[in-house]
């Protein structure tokens, strides 16, 4: 059985609606790197991550939906038989810089829903323009 560790790096474009209503889009390259001693470039995966949202900001509190999407860009095939897409909601409580939430997925593709019911998790932010 092989071991992986997962390296990304994602960015976020904001587009302020208003004061309280923010659109987000997330995006970036997460790669998958297989850490047995015999690992080739063969064992590497590399994705494409890719969110859009949208963000409604109550103070501190922030509520928002979107839909999460996984592309495997290093294998040949479609764009439809290579990605994963999940509807998803998060809530995130804003401490100065210190952003710590939590979200909720639920996979749309019938053939991922089969081995995933939903996903869930804690996240940890940190915002560099706090106030923007």
């Amino acid at each position: 059985m092989e071991h992986y560790m997962t390296a990304q790096t994602i960015g976020n474009l904001f587009y302020k609606v208003d004061d309280n209503v923010t659109l987000r889009l997330r995006t970036g390259p997460s790669m998958l790197i297989s850490t047995s001693k015999n690992a080739t470039m063969d064992n590497q995966e590399l994705f494409l991550i890719y969110s859009p949202q949208i963000w409604f900001n109550l103070d501190q509190l922030n509520i928002g939906a979107g839909m999460t999407g996984r592309w495997l860009a290093s294998e040949s095939g479609s764009f439809n038989d290579n990605s994963v897409h999940q509807v998803s909601t998060y809530i995130s409580y804003q401490f100065n810089q210190l952003v710590p939430g939590v979200f909720v997925r639920v996979p749309t593709d019938k053939d991922y829903s089969k081995t995933v019911n939903m996903v869930y998790g804690i996240t940890l932010g940190i915002d560099l323009l706090p106030g923007r």
